[in-house]
Parts: structure tokens; C-alpha cells; sequence
């Protein structure tokens, strides 16, 4: 492979010999050489470039991708992928993140076995999500074959929206997970979601989830949480400080209602 894409990256002055010496003698001797547009070291470490070795060492990046793009495994390599990404958007390098998660991706898909393959699909997503991309992450959701892991995921890019206070959007994330869950019918599944729809401030809804649960100790920890969502604010006790969740000193009418909804549904 690397020799194929040696023989690819070749400038234009590699031609074959008997082209070059068909042409006069001073055509040859006077042709100006093509510039050859450069490029970055991290590009250079994901198209493994015979120059690879030397180049990467010019940056951490470039290093980490390279050895990362080493491991033969697609597991493996889709995981060690995931987790550069993640460090790249960590130091701010957002474009760089999506470009090397959407190779996690193509890694990921790769995995011959289903339940092996949706792990590291479901670590791009959320990875995805994180960076901003949440459009290519759900798109990567379409892909996980598990009903079960795939509903999760859905709720965890809700949650990583809701972050960002994209509610609106955060609650037609979850409507896919519910449509997902129905289809198993999973208790845990639903309780996680129905609590999720709570924080994105869809309580009627969350409400009606946690009563579709027929194990009766997880519709008890949804209904938990959702009082407990209802029930509490967020706040920043500091300037800049961690935002923490306090107790409400009263409800709105509205909030009544919900509050009385909750406790009949117990």
C-alpha cells in the first residue's frame, strides 16, 4: 500500500524514461520544475505517505495518528482514533477533530461483528456531538445496528445538545431515541431517556415515557429523576464557578400541574 501511494504521490517530472528522452535536449535541459503544494504534517500521517515516519515527529499529532493508523485491528484503531480526536478538540483544533472522527468512522465500519462495530460508532457520535457536529452524528447513529445501543447513543447526543442549550433540538434527538426503545421495549433504556426529556423540558412527555415502563423499579427511578429535574434550578453560586443544582423555593402554576401529574402517575 505505501508503495502504491508512493508511486501516486510522485511529482510530474517522474515520467516514464522513454518519454523524457523523446523530447529535445534542451526542452529537458530548460523545463522549469512544477511547485509541488505542501502539506501538513497531520495530512502526510493520514494518507501514509512513505514520509510518515520522518514527518510525524514534527508534531504530537502527527505521531499520535501515525502509530494510531499502525494498529491493525479496526477495533482498536477506531478507538485510538476517537480518543486523538477528542484530544485535538480539547486544544481547540475542531476542524482537525471532525476530519480524524470521520475517519474513526470509516475505521468503525470496518468490524465484521455487530456488537463489536457499535462501540467505537457510538464513541464517534458522541464525539461528534461534543465537537459541534451533531448532524454527521446522528448520521452515525443510523449505522449502529444494536436497537438497544443505538437509542442510548441518541439520548447521550441529546444530552451533549442540551449542554450546549440547544433544548429544542436536544428534544427531537430523544423523540428518535423513544421511537428506538419501543422497539425493545427496555426499561433502562426508557428510564434514562425519559429523565433526559425532563432536562430538556419536556416533563408531559417524560411523564408519559416513564408510565410506558413496566418494571416498576426503574418507572420509580424515572419519575425520581424527573421530580427531582422539576424540583431543582440550575445556578452558578460564583462567577465562573461550576453550576450546580439547587432547590426551588416555590413552582409555578404550570409547575403544579406537572408536580401533581408526577405524583399520580406513581
Amino acid at each position: 500500500v505505501l508503495l502504491l501511494l508512493a508511486l501516486i504521490g510522485c511529482d510530474s517530472e517522474s515520467k516514464p524514461l522513454e518519454h523524457v528522452e523523446s523530447r529535445p535536449p534542451e526542452t529537458v535541459a530548460n523545463k522549469q520544475p512544477v511547485p509541488v503544494e505542501s502539506k501538513s504534517t497531520e495530512t502526510a500521517a493520514q494518507e501514509g505517505t512513505p514520509k510518515d515516519a520522518e514527518t510525524s515527529l514534527s508534531t504530537p499529532t502527527g505521531l499520535a495518528l501515525l502509530m494510531a493508523r499502525r494498529i491493525e485491528n479496526a477495533y482498536g484503531n477506531a478507538f485510538a482514533l476517537t480518543e486523538i480526536a477528542s484530544a485535538q478538540a480539547r486544544a481547540g483544533d475542531k476542524k482537525q477533530a471532525l476530519a480524524t472522527l470521520n475517519q474513526a468512522v470509516e475505521v468503525a465500519q470496518r468490524i465484521e461483528i455487530a456488537a463489536l462495530k457499535g462501540r467505537p460508532l457510538t464513541s464517534s457520535a458522541l464525539a461528534l456531538a461534543r465537537a459541534g457536529d451533531v448532524k454527521q452524528a446522528l448520521n452515525v447513529v443510523q449505522k449502529i445496528e444494536d436497537a438497544s445501543r443505538k437509542a442510548s447513543t441518541l439520548r447521550f447526543i441529546a444530552l451533549a445538545q442540551i449542554g450546549t442549550g440547544d433544548k429544542k433540538q436536544a428534544l427531537g434527538t430523544l423523540n428518535q431515541a423513544v421511537e428506538v426503545a419501543r422497539q425493545i421495549e427496555s426499561a433502562s433504556v426508557l428510564s434514562g431517556i425519559a429523565s433526559a426529556l425532563a432536562k430538556a423540558g419536556g416533563f408531559r412527555q417524560a411523564v408519559e415515557v416513564a408510565q410506558q415502563i413496566e418494571d416498576a423499579s426503574f418507572k420509580a427511578i424515572a419519575l425520581s429523576k424527573i421530580a427531582m429535574t422539576l424540583a431543582t434550578k440550575l445556578n452558578r453560586e460564583v462567577p465562573n464557578g461550576p453550576v450546580v443544582r439547587r432547590m426551588k423555593n416555590s413552582f409555578t402554576p404550570k409547575e403544579k400541574q406537572l408536580a401533581r401529574q408526577l405524583v399520580e402517575a406513581t
